[in-house]
């Protein structure tokens, strides 16, 4: 042991001469003691404590028992260290005690060439011994670790004998797996193979064999639990093989990835819908009708998005029976068996189909077995191996026009994302059917007229044109007319009326005439082609003997009888035009002759002609003047009789004629409004007093506000209170520099759609005044509810009202009712001192007229500033 480490020897007992010899002698044997002696019970069991002996070497007293003592303290403090009794003394007897409480040996003083052996011996043995249990213990903690951890995973760990196919070992998630407990495995070693999906056992066998010839393998595969849930799982098994290479074992991990192969189907059916989706808005993009964009959807749901049956139902409203228009699927003789109904009171009418047809939302049966509004169809759904579906309303123009069904071989497909998808695809649908009614529509009304349905002028010309390209023409004659005074029924009926007696005439015509020969070219206007008027005799004898009596008939609207009388124009083929559009423009040129000399009807003649082409060569110059800009604004100033100063200003439109130079409104504004040109124009003077404005603001304190004058034209449009707010940007955040003045005829066109215009406009901070005030018909209820600021009295009354009492009660009487209703009253047309003094007396708040100022151009006005008035 000379490269052993030192051997710890701790002495009890022994006489101080035979200790020395002691390790004298152990160290003639070949050990290296580090020696420590005790002479006490106390010093002993002190250096069992701070010494940690490897070896005890004790002397021995039979009266004392100091040594069993000695032997019992190191047992209990120093386990592994060994103990030898030295002693002469001790007898046989007492030796064979000592060795059975434990000790290692015992050696007669007077023998002690034998010490250094059995202290060798001892140690080793004692050393070796501590390596085993250190050893055990060690395989015990990792034995206990592994069984620990095998325990805790989620995963399947599983041993076979390789000869007898019985488990040798199994995990306790086997049980959370399998549904059976490992006890239940290791009693029947066949329950391996019978937890298998029948339709995966075949799979498995084979596995096994591969196994069993040595390759390390691995399989997915469905298993069936107690209950019948079926889990999926992965196996994978290696051979284990002894020092000769013969298989003794077969060693396993089996994973539960259920919700792995769930994931794995959610994304390939979320694929799917998306490339679905993507052909049906590729589709959407070539499509043109609703049948095949309903064919072509149920198609792609099928091939792309790998439904088993789609079809398209819409609603028949004879019987309220749901009509499938569209089918695609394995078996499409099922849906004719559906015999869907509305009707709520039926089981047939509370499906998904109907809910989504009523409720204009989604409807999902996700387990056609369990859901019970799927019983009229479970047993025949069940068959054909539906097992969920979904319903999708079609919405066109935000109504529910049709449902799309959509069929699954699988349980709930219909989640959250799903459910999204097929919502977006079902708004997809919903888009390209309102474009393709849109653009049915834009097809429709290029050749008709959205009101009466009678052929607009596009198409009354074209079958004129075919009438004189005819081989056996003959001749003919076009009558245009409209609805005498038609203006004061739409002013005091309102523009429904005006509809309706279109409507009634138009469907009058229709009882007397062929429809193909009736037409509304423009506005008001109605035309016809009567055939076979050989002469202006046949056409009279038509106009009085049938049209008027039939179409003239005593109207009723609203409980009133009402009459009415036509104005007629007629142009006759072939002696009054050669071509379709110039027979059509020379009979509405006759209408228009007639409407001015108050003729019932006229026969074209030439010289309405020349006022024709007057009127085109004015047009003609004003469109020139719209894209030249040649227009211009002259301001007038407007007077706060309190303080005789300006306060503001009127924008009067003027146009620069290069040829005949400064033109008032009165020689163009009516072409303006007859052209539709006044939008454009309108909406420009309605920027440029914006641009004005914003220029007198840098250049004075007080700048004058702006009223600008508003077409009746313009205030129909639909757009105007948008029309106003693009032009106001250019004066942004200058609320109150702007004033708009409308007459009060204009208003009471559509009182209830111009409060709310004028309110939005009052809302951006524009002022609103009545123009012309008295001339009208207001209603003073509807006045009360007008967002206005002023009235403006017309100047006819304040010429008249030094003069006419009659006037001048006029103007008292609109002076009283405006303050009564907070508002400001301006007098137009004030041309007098005379008239001043009258519109102080009766409390007139602002006079405009000449007697101030004429309209001035924009440069001149900041400088009557300081003028006062007289």
């Amino acid at each position: 042991m000379s490269d052993a480490p030192a051997v710890r020897t701790l002495l009890f007992d022994i006489p101080s001469s035979d200790a020395d010899l002691i390790l004298h002698k152990l160290g003639e044997g070949g050990l290296h003691c580090l020696a420590r002696r005790a002479g006490s019970k106390s010093e002993f069991n002190q250096a069992l404590i701070e010494f940690r002996p490897d070896v005890v070497l004790s002397g021995y007293c039979r009266a004392e028992s100091d040594g069993f003592a000695a032997l019992r303290s190191t047992q209990e403090q120093c386990p592994h260290a060994p103990f030898l009794f030295v002693s002469d003394t001790i007898g046989a007897e007492d030796a064979i005690e000592a060795l059975k409480q434990g000790a290692a040996d015992f050696v007669l003083t007077s023998h002690l060439d034998r010490l250094a052996v059995a202290v060798e011996q001892a140690v080793k043995e004692s050393r070796n011994q501590a390596e085993r249990e250190a050893a055990a213990d060690k395989l015990c903690e990792t034995s206990e670790y592994l069984d620990s951890l095998l325990r805790s995973l989620k995963d399947v760990v599983w041993s076979i004998d390789a000869d007898t196919f019985r488990p040798l070992y199994l995990n306790d998630s086997a049980k959370k797996l399998y549904g059976f407990s490992v006890d239940a495995f290791f009693a029947d070693p066949d329950l391996w193979y019978k937890v298998v999906h029948p339709e995966d056992r075949a799979a498995v066998i084979a596995y096994s064999h591969r196994i069993m010839a040595g390759e390390s393998a691995q399989i997915e595969y469905r298993i069936l639990r107690p209950g019948g849930e079926i889990r999926w799982v992965r196996d994978r098994g290696y051979v284990v093989r002894d020092a000769t290479g013969k298989v003794r074992r077969i060693d396993g991990i089996a994973t539960d990835i259920t919700e792995q192969k769930v994931q794995q189907e959610r994304i390939l059916r979320i694929n799917h819908l998306y490339t679905a989706l993507s052909g049906i808005n590729t589709a959407i993009v070539r499509v043109r009708d609703r049948q095949t964009l309903f064919d072509e959807s149920c198609r792609i749901a099928v091939e792309l998005g790998q439904f088993r049956l789609a079809w398209i139902g819409s609603v028949d409203g004879n019987n309220q029976m749901v009509k499938p228009v569209a089918i695609a699927g394995v078996d499409e003789g099922y849906v004719a068996s559906l015999n869907i109904s509305l009707d709520a009171a039926k089981p047939e009418g509370q499906g998904p189909v109907t809910s989504s047809l009523r409720e204009g939302r989604i409807h999902v049966s996700n387990d056609i077995r369990d859901d019970s509004k799927m019983a009229p169809w479970r047993e025949q759904s069940l068959q054909r191996g539906y097992r969920a579906m979904a319903a999708l309303p079609l919405k066109m123009g935000g109504k529910v026009t049709g449902c799309l069904a959509l069929y699954t071989a699988e349980q709930h497909f219909f989640e959250a994302e799903e459910m999204r998808l097929l919502a977006e695809l079902a708004a997809d649908i919903g888009f390209s059917l309102d474009h393709i009614a849109t653009e049915e529509r834009l097809n429709y009304l290029a050749l008709y007229d959205d009101l009466t349905g009678l052929a607009n002028r596009t198409l009354f010309l074209d079958r004129l044109s075919q009438l004189i390209g005819r081989s056996d023409r003959a001749a003919f004659a076009v009558l245009v007319f409209d609805i005498d005074r038609f203006m004061q029924i739409n002013e005091t009926l309102t523009y429904e009326a005006g509809d309706f007696f279109l409507r009634v005439l138009s469907q009058r015509l229709r009882a007397i005439m062929p429809e193909t020969a009736l037409a509304r070219p423009s506005g008001d206007d109605i035309a016809l082609c009567l055939l076979n008027a050989e002469g202006e005799g046949d056409v009279v004898r038509f106009i009085t003997e049938v049209l008027l009596p039939d179409v003239t008939k005593p109207f009723y609207y609203d409980d009133q009888e009402l009459r009415i009388a036509l104005k007629l124009g007629i142009a006759c083929f072939p002696g009054d035009a050669k071509d379709a559009e110039e027979l059509l423009n020379r009979a509405e040129l006759a209408h228009r002759e007639a409407k001015s000399v108050g003729e019932a009807f006229l026969f074209f003649a030439p010289d309405m002609n020349v006022r024709a082409a007057q009127f085109l060569v004015l047009e003609t110059k004003l469109r020139r003047a719209v894209e030249d800009k040649e227009f211009i604004p002259h301001y007038q100033p407007k007077i706060d009789l309190a303080t005789g100063k300006m306060y503001g200003v009127e924008a009067l439109i003027r146009w620069r004629d290069p040829a005949d130079g400064l033109v008032v409104p009165g020689g163009f504004i009516s072409v303006l409004e007859e052209t539709g040109m006044i939008l454009e124009v309108g909406r420009w003077m309605i920027e440029e007093a914006g641009r004005q404005y914003l220029n007198w603001v840098g250049l004075t304190s007080s700048p004058p506000k702006i009223a600008i004058n508003v077409s009746p034209i313009q205030l129909r449009q639909k757009n105007f209170v948008a029309e106003v707010e693009a032009a106001l940007k250019v004066c942004i955040d200058r609320r109150g520099c702007l004033e708009l003045e409308i007459t009060e005829s204009a208003i009471m066109h559509d009182v209830e759609g111009n409060i709310e215009k004028l309110q939005h406009i009052r809302d951006l901070g524009v002022e609103i005044s009545i123009d012309d005030f008295g001339t009208g018909y207001s209603s003073l209820s509807y006045l009360t509810r007008l967002p206005l600021t002023r009235l403006k009295i017309d100047r006819s009354f304040i010429t008249n009202m030094t003069e006419s009492a009659d006037s001048l009660a006029i103007v008292s009487s609109i002076i009283s009712l405006a303050h009564t209703l907070n508002l400001k009253v301006t007098a137009e047309g004030v041309e007098t001192a005379e008239q001043i003094k009258f519109l102080k007396l009766l409390r007139c708040d602002e006079i405009q007229g000449y007697v101030f100022s004429t309209p001035l151009p924009a440069e001149q006005i900041l400088s009557l500033a300081d003028k006062t008035l007289a």
